[in-house]
């Protein structure tokens, strides 16, 4: 009995691997519903991850917050470069709208009826993964709507600047070419309100969390952010943001995605190895697949 109880304490291992994703039948329900609970019951880790992980990790979320400081700072002479190097040559294309909405209006539409599309093809092939995938993105689309456009806008409070910095032309009388013009902190808005609205830009955090989740599920960088850049490029002009609106919003975008990828793997992960079972007269070698 001792050799077999330090046989079983030299092999106890707990190993854990990817979720693993199921391929079943074309339009196969039963997978379709699990993928739709799976992604509910994640729902609490999701916010709980996305509320807490910056107070755990205080120095990186310090470290953040510098970058975004340091950006608000030299902000006038960069978004003034930015909208002379880059707004400007890229003035010329934009996507058409497909349906009229404050998420889905122009490029916006485009993503969020091309993750729609990505469900309903992986649910006509039965793919999990493609299931997981989409709804996740969804899922990333919502929380960057309720944490960079009603809550951290409304928080921040900061005015646009000007479209033409460099000549003090603006469309709006709140429009601003002071970088410091924070404090017009109000109430959560549906509306596109266009006061106190500039930090974070809604649609960075809206693209860079879709972006992440796919670059997660798919380990692949190049596909995702280049479709970002295509559709951030779109009518880029009407984002109106100083450059450190956009990188608050790239951040706070990748930090979402991160989050939703981890707590739905962390939920559903595949625990398989072995473990020591007590027993009344000794351990036992147990194997779990």
């Amino acid at each position: 009995m001792k050799s077999i109880i330090i046989f079983s304490l030299i092999f106890t291992a707990m190993l854990k691997a990817e979720p693993y994703y199921r391929t079943g039948d074309y339009f196969d329900t039963d997978i379709a519903w699990d993928v739709i609970k799976k992604s509910t019951y994640s729902v609490p880790t999701d916010l709980y991850n996305i509320a807490t992980t910056p107070f755990k990790n205080p120095l990186q979320t310090l470290g953040y917050l510098g970058i975004i400081g340091a950006l608000v700072v030299v902000d006038k002479p960069v978004t003034t470069f930015y909208q002379e190097s880059v707004e400007e040559p890229l003035d010329f294309y934009g996507f058409p709208t497909i349906y009229n909405s404050p998420i889905t209006y122009g490029a916006d539409g485009w993503l969020v009826f091309g993750t729609m599309a990505h469900y309903l093809g992986g649910f006509a092939l039965g793919s999990e993964k493609s299931q997981v995938t989409s709804i996740m993105a969804m899922k990333a689309i919502t929380y960057s709507y309720v944490i960079s456009h009603l809550l951290l806008k409304a928080i921040t409070g900061r005015n646009r600047p000007k479209d033409d910095l460099n000549n003090d032309n603006g469309s709006s009388s709140t429009d601003t070419t002071d970088p410091y013009d924070f404090g017009h902190i109000h109430s959560p808005t549906f509306e596109s309100a266009q006061e106190g609205s500039a930090m974070p830009s809604f649609h960075v955090t809206m693209y860079f969390s879709v972006a992440k989740v796919y670059q997660e599920m798919y380990d692949n960088y190049w596909l995702p952010y280049t479709a970002l850049a295509v559709i951030f490029a779109s009518d880029i002009k009407g984002h109106n943001h100083w450059v450190s609106d956009m990188v608050a919003g790239g951040i706070v975008g990748t930090f979402i995605g991160t989050q939703i990828v981890s707590s739905y793997k962390s939920n559903n992960e595949d625990k398989t190895g072995f473990s020591l079972v007590p027993l009344r007269n000794g351990l036992a070698l147990s194997y779990t697949y």
